[in-house]
């Protein structure tokens, strides 16, 4: 009775641990891309272009734009006029990186950053789940 027990929780153990990696991974960002592709824009350039030279589409939004979260070692360049609003786009480094563009109303870069934040434990894991490609 007792060995079946053990055998019944150990599965379930197993299993739920094996979910819980599955759900991680399958939420982890998929817009990984280089700092060395990353320093290739500029210029005011559409957001196709910045795409292209990335090779993977930018999520919506970014962290910049999130208050109280700890941002170091800014590096921002502008292009044009940055008195507009501006529509963000986000990708991230293999190293955990995170690099925004800022699109103004005619689609065109008008900003470039590159930060960092401090990652949360499950940004860390999505991130060892999801290796560069």
């Amino acid at each position: 009775m007792l060995k079946k027990l053990l055998v019944r929780s150990s599965l379930l153990i197993i299993v739920a641990v094996a979910g819980f990696l599955l759900l991680v991974w399958w939420s982890a960002p998929a817009n990984i891309t280089s700092i060395d592709r990353f320093t290739t824009i500029g210029g005011p350039i559409t957001e196709a272009q910045v795409t292209e030279r990335l090779g993977t589409p930018g999520n919506d939004g970014s962290i910049v734009e999130v208050p109280n979260r700890k941002l170091s070692n800014v590096k921002a360049i502008g292009f044009g006029d940055l008195s507009t609003p501006a529509t963000w786009k986000e990708w991230r480094t293999p190293e955990g990186r995170r690099l925004a563009v800022a699109f103004g109303d005619d689609g065109k870069v008008m900003m470039t950053a590159s930060f960092d934040v401090e990652d949360t434990w499950l940004d860390k894991i999505r991130r060892w789940l999801r290796p560069s490609r």
